[in-house]
Formats: C-alpha cells, sequence, structure tokens
C-alpha cells in the first residue's frame, strides 16, 4: 500500500501524461509563479494548483501532514510583508498606493502594498505545495529516471534524486511497520510525560536504526543494478511517446507561459 508522499498508480487526467509533458506544464506555472505578485493573478494560479491536485486526486491528508510546515512558511511571509513599510519598494503601484498606512502597531506600520505581498506570497507557497505534492503522487519513479536520463541530467544528480524520493515513503513504512511489530508484543506509547514517552520510545529505536542500515545498502543496490547509481556508466534507452494530449499540454503551457512573461514584462500586468 502507498505511504504518504509516493507515487500511486491510478487512471487520471495527470496520470496518464507523458513525464516530460507534466514537468514542461509545471515549469511554466512555476516561472509565471514567479514573477506575478499581484493577488488577483496569483489566485488564479492558486486555483489551477488546486484543480490539478483535486484532479489529479492526490490524497488531501498530504496537505493535513505538511500544516505545521507551511504555518511557519505563513509566519515568515506575513514578518517579510510587514516589514516593507515603504511604498518605493513597489515599482508598479502608485506611491500613494502601495505606501497607504492600514494599520499601526507599536513601531509597526502596515502598508497596503505589504499585505498585497504577503497575501501573494502564501499563495505560492499553497500553490508550489500542491503542484509538487500532484507531481510526486502521478509519477512513478521508473518515468522520472527515464525522463532525466534522457535529458542528459547527470548520474549522480539522477541518483541523489532518486534517493531522496524514495527515503521518506520508505522510512516512514519501516517505523509503521516496527510499530505495529512492537504493539504485538505488548509495547504501547501512552505516556504524556516527555521524560516517560522517550523511555517507551525507546524499543522502537534499535529495529528501526538496523532496517534503516539496511535499507540504505539495499536502495543503493538497486540504484547501481537499474543503471542509475553514481559510479555506473550504462546508459538508459529510452525514447518518449507523445500523445495528442501531450502536445495539447505542452503547446498550451508554454504559450501561456510566454504571454504571461511578455505581458507582466512588458506592461507590468501582474506586477506590483
Amino acid at each position: 500500500m502507498p505511504m504518504i508522499f509516493e507515487y500511486e498508480p491510478r487512471d487520471t487526467f495527470l496520470h496518464n501524461l507523458n513525464p516530460i509533458a507534466k514537468v514542461v506544464m509545471l515549469i511554466s506555472i512555476f516561472i509565471v509563479l514567479t514573477v506575478y505578485w499581484d493577488p488577483r493573478f496569483v489566485m488564479v494560479i492558486a486555483l489551477i494548483s488546486a484543480l490539478i491536485y483535486v484532479v489529479s486526486k492526490t490524497p488531501p491528508k498530504w496537505l493535513i501532514i505538511i500544516l505545521p510546515v507551511t504555518i511557519v512558511r505563513f509566519v515568515e511571509s506575513l514578518i517579510l510583508g510587514m516589514s516593507q513599510a515603504q511604498g518605493a519598494y513597489f515599482h508598479y503601484l502608485s506611491p500613494e498606493i502601495a505606501g497607504k498606512v492600514i494599520v499601526k502597531i507599536g513601531p509597526i506600520t502596515v502598508i497596503y502594498g505589504g499585505i498585497l505581498w504577503t497575501i501573494s506570497d502564501i499563495l505560492k507557497i499553497i500553490s508550489t505545495i500542491m503542484l509538487t505534492f500532484s507531481f510526486i503522487y502521478t509519477t512513478s519513479l521508473n518515468d522520472i529516471v527515464k525522463m532525466l536520463s534522457f535529458l542528459k541530467v547527470p548520474r549522480n544528480l539522477v541518483y541523489v534524486f532518486v534517493v531522496a524520493l524514495k527515503l521518506v515513503p520508505d522510512i516512514l513504512r519501516e517505523i509503521n511497520t516496527t510499530m505495529i511489530a512492537q504493539k504485538l508484543r505488548g509495547w504501547e506509547l501512552s505516556s504524556k510525560n516527555p521524560a516517560k514517552l522517550i523511555k517507551q520510545a525507546l524499543p522502537l529505536a534499535y529495529p528501526f536504526l538496523k532496517k534503516t542500515i539496511e535499507y540504505v545498502d539495499t536502495l543503493t543496490m538497486v540504484a547501481y543494478i537499474r543503471g542509475f547509481s553514481v559510479s555506473s556508466k550504462v546508459g538508459l534507452k529510452w525514447k518518449p511517446k507523445f500523445t495528442i494530449l501531450d502536445y495539447i499540454v505542452i503547446l498550451f503551457s508554454l504559450n501561456g507561459a510566454a504571454l504571461s512573461l511578455y505581458y507582466a514584462l512588458k506592461y507590468g500586468i501582474g506586477l506590483i
């Protein structure tokens, strides 16, 4: 059974796309997302990201699990946005509008431009998370390796990428298996006292550490056998096969990104 942050084969629009078409679509969205700072335009991209997340049937619980980290990033965005207390920081909003004071909290002055920047940055964080999770959930490790090899990505980078993608779900799977095995032996994690909690968790430490060492050795061997380890020189022969849908997605993504960048850089549309 697939763990969190792991590919699961399903029959969805994104699952059926060629991995190269997926990467082109996501990179195009990321480029536009990087350039745009007007909350109205960033909101549109966030809605597109949410639609991709829903259509790909990526588990909603992934977003819940990553919530603590996301909240920290939200706080960082809020602090950075509130620190922008001068209208001169914004090149496309008029100084009067950008520098309009919304509220003063002691020495901190919150201006209209800072609020816009904060909203946009938070929406960007949410969009990036949803798009990244959608890609991980809908793209198999084999497809990723074949695509990276086809694109002539250095083998050491491919190896690092493979290990990174496999590490989290496999480690979580080992933790889950170890906990189930220990519970069957009568172990349980019940204390609310942090010191006692650490002592109760010790039975997990040895088997988990042993499994982790075995896992690293196994993963290294598997990667080497399949031809994309750091030292391997075996070439992977793979020719991408594109469907009409793949071509439509690629053309639409590239044209959409090009037009968005043109209007943003030429006329300042989407900027603040």
